[in-house]
This record gives structure tokens, sequence and C-alpha cells, in this order.
């Protein structure tokens, strides 16, 4: 049997219980080999790994990935001092009243002025990379809600398992039974059980 449940919704008026809460539920997971129903709020499906797992696309995985190598580059900006916008503009102003206390001539103030475009072209790398991030994390969070499989918890799975073998187990035990019931002869039938007779209409039989 197939571990991989498909999220549906169904109406109103067919909605149950939750399996998790027992609050009225309108979302379904369907397994399709097991033919096996669960209702559950939708609540119960995000960051619950004691019951359920989603099952991600490819791309829901590949833009996790690209998150973590833009994340790792924004780290690495951060920790060389360029990756904040506070550090940049502090050393902007650091550099201008450096300037202003020295006391070298106008020629070295003069190679000392495009520092701050510098410092401006040091930090677009930084600002590209924080917009990235900001993107891959919605388009994360988007593809998060779309999700519609979802794998049971391993331990609860085989207790689904169990309980299906059970009822199917009962249902052609029923079933036999019915069977060998229909297939009973009169005769036999009537010494296993006593029938009641029905009372005779004859007026000299009566207080016999």
């Amino acid at each position: 049997m197939s571990n991989e449940y498909v999220k549906r919704k169904v109406a109103l008026k067919d909605m149950n219980p939750c399996m998790i809460c027992s609050k009225p539920a309108t979302t379904v997971l369907f397994n399709q080999t097991l033919k096996d129903l669960i209702y559950t709020c939708d609540i119960h499906l995000i960051e619950n790994p004691g019951f359920v797992v989603p099952i991600h696309s490819q791309e829901y995985n590949s833009t996790v990935a690209e998150l973590q190598r833009v994340k790792l580059q924004l780290k690495v900006q951060a920790s060389n001092g360029s990756g904040s916008w506070d550090t940049w503009v502090n050393k902007i102003f650091t550099k201008r009243n450096s300037s202003k206390d020295s006391e070298n001539s106008d020629d070295t103030k003069k190679d000392e002025t495009p520092t701050p475009v510098k410092e401006d072209q040091d930090k677009l790398p930084a600002i590209d990379y924080q917009s990235e991030y900001n993107k891959l994390l919605d388009k994360m969070t988007e593809l998060q809600m779309k999700v519609r499989n979802f794998k049971l918890n391993d331990n609860m799975f085989q207790h689904r398992l169990q309980t299906k073998k059970a009822q199917q187990i009962a249902i052609a035990k029923r079933k036999k039974e019915e069977a060998n019931y229909s297939n009973t002869k009169p005769e036999e039938l009537e010494k296993v059980f006593s029938f009641p007779t029905v009372p005779s209409n004859d007026p000299n039989k009566k207080g016999q």
C-alpha cells in the first residue's frame, strides 16, 4: 500500500469531525490504494510531522536550495562588513570625519572624495541578494500553501493499515455468514430454529 494521501475539499453538508481535534472539518486526506479517508483541519497539516509530512514538488525543493545559497551569500557579506546598510552608512561618516581632522593636502582630499562612491558600488550586490532572498522566500511560502500530497507518520500509517485489514476481515466474515444462511434449506432451518405456529380459526379447537 502506498503511503500517499491527497488533500481534497468536501461540501459543508459532507463535513465530518476532524480526526485530531474532533471539530467539523471539510478537508479530507484520501488514499487511493487504501481507500482511506481522513478528515482534518487545515492547521493540522502545517509543520506537524507527528501526523503528516508534506510531499513537496521539485520546484519547491529547488527554491529551498536556491534560498539557502542566497542566505549564505548574505552571511558572507555581513561578516565582511558590507552586508548591512547601517555598517555602510557608518563607514561613510567615519571616512568623512577622518578627512576633516586630517592635515593632508588638497590633492589627498580629492583622492579620498570618491571613496563613498566605491562603498556604494560595494553595497549594490548586497541589495540585490536581499531582494532575491525576499522573492525566493515569498515563492517558497506560496508553494507550501499549494501542497496537495502528504505522507502519514509511519506509526499512524501502520495503524490505519491494521484498522483497514480488520474491517475487511469483518466484512468478509459477515458476507460469508449471509451466504451460508441464504444457502441453507428450509428443513434444516426448522431444526435449528423454533418458529411460532399460526393460530387456528377452527371454533371447535378454541379452549383446548
